[in-house]
């Protein structure tokens, strides 16, 4: 297996834009989609680099529908070509969208035909808050990536991963939807959350109402939509829609507060999720059959010490340090 390096800078963009072009090959081989995200894996900057690729990749699809930005585009071109420089496309096409901008001294939105995505990207131990252009406030968790694109008739958000916390702006004209799993879940105000980890996707409702439409695969099995009144939550596969029921509003609070509250989890889910939070100290387990194992308590995000300690207590297990950033779990005899 190849060896992947860590880039920076230019040379960081430069390998997002390769990769961006590799994985959306139709010849694309399954070796280089593993180096791919094992390129991704190496640094946060690397996942930020390549969705900056995605962006301008979007972004130039949509420039090239209006002629007055392609003639714009191809002007800068011959100037890049005359002065002996090499420029990928989603680069002079973002020269060419600033110069327009400069010359029409107009809104953005007035030129471009589709509205363009906006993305945030948590890394693991970040939590971060933001308010959107409506208004909406998104509370992301750790280790998570939302995209956001909004168009007047309706406000779209795609949790591609990890767990996310809305706070929706009403506005009946424009419903605001979060496409995770393959499905989606439809509101016009009102809180919720929606998680998405290893194929399953948990939407639980903190305030108000929202309708959800199971992926097209449930759908084809005759599992159709639920709606959801507060305090309820139901979750979701790419084939099967579960029956919805009552929500611990206390465990779905507390990751909002950095505090994380399991009531008999798999091991192996309470691990992964502490992890989550850690940019440090990692842990592992030395048998995958003990992550079946059932935990119960209360944990502040990323304190995998503590955690460490309420297993050995309350578990035949005992935790050994085997590097500077990874604690091992075993059965104790």
């Amino acid at each position: 297996m190849k060896k992947v390096s860590t880039t920076s800078g230019e040379d960081c963009s430069d390998r997002a834009e390769y990769w961006h072009q590799r994985i959306h090959a139709g010849n694309c081989t399954e070796d280089e989609r593993l180096r791919f995200e094992q390129w991704k894996a190496v640094r946060p900057e690397h996942v930020q680099a390549y969705l900056r690729a995605d962006y301008l990749y979007h972004l130039t699809t949509s420039l090239r529908q209006d002629p007055r930005w392609v003639a714009e585009a191809r002007m800068v071109r011959r100037h890049t070509a005359r002065a002996g420089r090499r420029r990928r496309i989603v680069r002079w096409s973002l020269s060419a969208a600033a110069t327009l901008l400069l010359v029409f001294g107009i809104g953005w939105r007035v030129w471009v035909p589709a509205p363009v995505a906006q993305y945030y990207v948590t890394a693991a131990g970040e939590r971060s808050t933001f308010t959107l252009a409506d208004g909406s406030r998104v509370i992301l968790d750790a280790d998570s990536e939302v995209s956001v694109r909004y168009s007047r008739e309706r406000r779209d958000v795609t949790l591609d991963y990890g767990q996310a916390q809305f706070t929706v702006a009403h506005d009946r004209q424009r419903p605001f939807i979060v496409h995770a799993g393959g499905g989606s879940v439809r509101a016009v105000g009102t809180q919720f959350q929606v998680r998405q980890r290893d194929g399953m996707t948990l939407v639980t409702l903190l305030e108000g109402v929202v309708r959800v439409a199971a992926p097209p695969a449930a759908l084809s099995k005759g599992a159709g939509e639920a709606t959801l009144v507060a305090g309820e939550q139901l979750r979701f596969s790419r084939d099967f829609l579960w029956p919805k029921g009552p929500a611990d509003l206390d465990a779905a609070k507390g990751w909002t507060h950095g505090r994380l509250i399991f009531d008999h989890s798999r091991l192996a889910a309470v691990i992964e999720e502490m992890n989550s939070y850690s940019t440090s100290v990692k842990i592992g387990l030395q048998d995958r059959a003990m992550g079946d194992l059932s935990v119960s308590g209360a944990f502040e995000s990323g304190d995998q010490k503590s955690l460490v300690g309420a297993l050995e207590a309350s578990l035949p297990l005992k935790a050994r340090r085997v590097s500077p950033t990874r604690i091992e779990l075993s059965r104790r005899q």
